[in-house]
Parts: structure tokens; C-alpha cells; sequence
């Protein structure tokens, strides 16, 4: 199982538009009154840096991965025990040495075990989803948490994820706060260092 996470596009692009639209709404009418036409400030976040340089994060998804692979390796050896034992059955059917109620018998335990191993690799294999949706809802509502709080601070109007996928094409080092962003999570919710108020730091 390949642990990736959900695409940091949707959860990196965060805009006031819901929740501050009855704001904007009131102050575009009377700008649009007067004739005046605001600027969005509009700055970014590479979603990749965030993902390799979110040090909780990454050491929760190592230890994840860990585990997977652990799993993988045990269930691996019960199945290679499994196939020895049917192939050593097979033998002794061939040379005549058990009775039919003894192969009758031999055969359901083998089915049984191969039953065993199959439930606990389903059940290995949903924990660790439920344990990755949870990292993952982890990051999600940690990275909104900053970025809300970078937007209180700074009066942004739209935060953008800037990587591969994302759609945004090509945009200033200026605007780019990813570092910001990676200062506040690092630092978790109890400290906070002091961020650039002008813009983003690189």
C-alpha cells in the first residue's frame, strides 16, 4: 500500500470569500460607487515543501510507513509458512502416507489458516487507512490553522498552493510565505515566532 496523502491543492487554497463575504460584498458596492477598483493581495504556498518539510508530519508518515512495512513483512511469512506446509502435505498425499479422514482433516486446517491470514492482512491494511485519514485530516486543519491566522495578521485575501498540478502557472518569489508557514507549524500552536508582516519570507 502506497501511503499519499490527499492532494494539497484543495486543502492549501484558502480564500475569505465565504466567510468574509458579507464584508466584501459591502465594501466592493461602495468602492464600486466611488469608482475605485481594490487589488486582491494574493499570495502562495508550495505544497510540496510542506509536505517534505513539515517535521511532525513527516515523522508521523515515517513511522506509518514503518509499520506498513512491518505488516507486509509478517504477512509475508505467514503466507510462506502457509505454502511450505501445503507443499509438504502434497508430498505425503503422493506417497500414500496419510489416510483419506487425515487429508480430509489436513486440507480444512490449511483452508482455515489461509482464511486467518487473509482477515489479518484486512484488517492490518484498514487500520493503517484509518490511521493515514486521520494524519491527513491532522494536516489539513493544521495548515488552515496557520494560514487563517497568517491571513488575520496580514489582511491576505486569497492564499494559493503552488506546485505541480495546481494550476498556477508561474508567480513571484515575493509572494511566496511558504517558509512562513512552515515557522508556525514546526513551532506548533503553543509558541510562535515573529513573521515578516510585509510579506512572505523566503
Amino acid at each position: 500500500m502506497r501511503l499519499m496523502l490527499m492532494a494539497l491543492t484543495a486543502l492549501l487554497v484558502f480564500a475569505t470569500g465565504c466567510e468574509q463575504q458579507g464584508e466584501t460584498t459591502a465594501a466592493t458596492a461602495t468602492e464600486s460607487a466611488a469608482g475605485a477598483t481594490a487589488t486582491p493581495s494574493i499570495v502562495y504556498v508550495r505544497s510540496d515543501s510542506i509536505l517534505a518539510n513539515y517535521k511532525s508530519f513527516s515523522d508521523k508518515l515515517a513511522a506509518l510507513e514503518s509499520k506498513m512495512m512491518e505488516e507486509e513483512q509478517k504477512l509475508q511469512r505467514r503466507g510462506q509458512a502457509l505454502e511450505q506446509e501445503a507443499a509438504a502435505l502434497q508430498r505425503k498425499m503422493q506417497e500414500g502416507l496419510l489416510a483419506p479422514n487425515q487429508i480430509n482433516s489436513e486440507q480444512g486446517r490449511l483452508a482455515g489458516r489461509q482464511q486467518e491470514i487473509m482477515q489479518q492482512r484486512d484488517e492490518a491494511l484498514q487500520s493503517l487507512q484509518m490511521q493515514q485519514m486521520e494524519m491527513n485530516t491532522e494536516l489539513q486543519e493544521n495548515v488552515q490553522r496557520v494560514l487563517k491566522e497568517l491571513q488575520d495578521e496580514r489582511g491576505y485575501d486569497i492564499i494559493l498552493s503552488y506546485g505541480p498540478g495546481t494550476g498556477v502557472l508561474l508567480a513571484r518569489d515575493a509572494l511566496d510565505i511558504t517558509q512562513d508557514v512552515l515557522s508556525l507549524l514546526n513551532a506548533g500552536p503553543a509558541t510562535r515566532p515573529a513573521t515578516d508582516t510585509i510579506g512572505g519570507s523566503k
